[in-house]
């Protein structure tokens, strides 16, 4: 369910793309004509259009559609909940691993990153760091996050939430894509702050 829901929310990603492209070349012609007869207030509120579909055509580029769709997903819950977002993305264009098992990596990781943010006190800095890079024959996907209480019963944090059938299952879905990649799984929990660190071979 999860692979279906990425791969649509990609699909309608590359369609609102191709829309901005277009819409934004039909604008720019009609500025050019509208410079001519010298329309100064159709002018402006066309270069505004055009600024706007600039800055909402902006944000995440990682070379693969799917990962940058879920990325935007979740920055726009980030961004409700008024958290710091730090991120670094280096993945080449070419990779072995199938993008979307990335996606489910990414996805469950921020989920958790999102749901500890939330939890925290008023006052405490609320932030979420997300790294993923290429290291030799490995993908290595890092988040960080504060947490004031993690119960890493069994190695893997322990859901806080009451419908614990469907709750806290990410982490192992996290674990089970790593395994399946020949990686590894390592959770730090230290010092109210959460580290998560998947590798996943990239052969």
């Amino acid at each position: 369910m999860q692979i279906d829901y990425y791969k649509d929310i990609s699909m309608r990603q590359s369609e609102i793309r191709t829309v901005s492209h277009d819409l934004k070349n039909y604008m720019t012609g009609l500025w050019g004509f509208t410079q001519e007869n010298k329309w100064d207030e159709a002018t402006c509120c066309i270069e505004n259009v055009i600024s706007k579909l600039s800055d909402a055509d902006s944000g995440f580029d990682t070379g693969h559609p799917a990962l940058d769709a879920i990325l935007r997903l979740k920055k726009q819950s980030i961004d409700l909940l008024d958290i710091r977002f730090d991120v670094l993305l280096a993945l080449p264009k070419e990779i072995s691993v199938d993008v979307l098992d990335l996606c489910v990596i990414v996805g469950n990781g921020l989920d958790n990153a999102i749901e500890a943010c939330e939890k925290l006190a008023d006052g405490q800095e609320r932030y979420i760091r997300l790294k993923v890079n290429s290291q030799s024959r490995y993908i290595s996907i890092c988040i960080e996050n504060p947490a004031d209480h993690v119960d890493m019963t069994d190695k893997l944090p322990k859901t806080t939430k009451s419908d614990k059938f469907y709750h806290g299952l990410g982490l192992e879905s996290i674990r089970a894509l790593t395994e399946k990649y020949d990686g590894s799984l390592d959770i730090i929990a230290a010092n109210k702050v959460f580290k998560l660190a998947a590798m996943v071979k990239n052969v």
